[in-house]
């Protein structure tokens, strides 16, 4: 591949090949446990060119945020007239304690004490609020409407 770009590029005057394609991928298929006879994994995919990126057969797709944190379709997530499936959500504040008195304690998540809790949920509220996300905070805890 190197050299044929040097060839079509940079070659003697007269004899310069023609220029590779502009663009060289490899789709991956689905991931399969098998190999190739060479040890190499089988992909499922092959090597394909294209004389532009994005190569014209692609379409844009609108992905978003679905459930369980995959990426779903916008058709995947909208109810029949297009509006966004709507979610309640009550974020529990936590804390890591990276302060805690033993080694093996520190950095596992436990639920947050009340003077946290307001100060981690404080700190959401203010960072949300640009997005025009209101989280209303009742018992030490976060609730907002998607």
């Amino acid at each position: 591949m190197r050299l044929s770009w040097f060839d079509a590029h940079i070659g003697p005057e007269g004899s310069k090949a023609d220029p590779p394609p502009a663009v060289r991928l490899l789709p991956h298929g689905r991931r399969l446990r098998t190999a190739h006879a060479e040890g190499r994994p089988d992909h499922g995919g092959h090597w394909r060119t294209a004389t532009s990126w994005p190569p014209e057969e692609t379409a844009d797709v609108t992905l978003v945020l679905g459930g369980s944190g995959t990426l779903a379709t916008v058709t995947d997530t909208c109810d029949a007239q297009g509006s966004f499936l709507e979610r309640d959500f009550d974020p529990h504040p936590v804390e890591l304690h990276w302060d805690g008195p033993r080694d093996a304690d520190r950095g596992i998540p436990r639920p947050a004490g009340p003077d946290a809790a307001e100060r981690i949920l404080s700190r959401l509220q203010r960072l949300s609020e640009p997005f025009g996300t209101e989280i209303a905070v009742r018992d030490g805890v976060g609730h907002l409407h998607l």
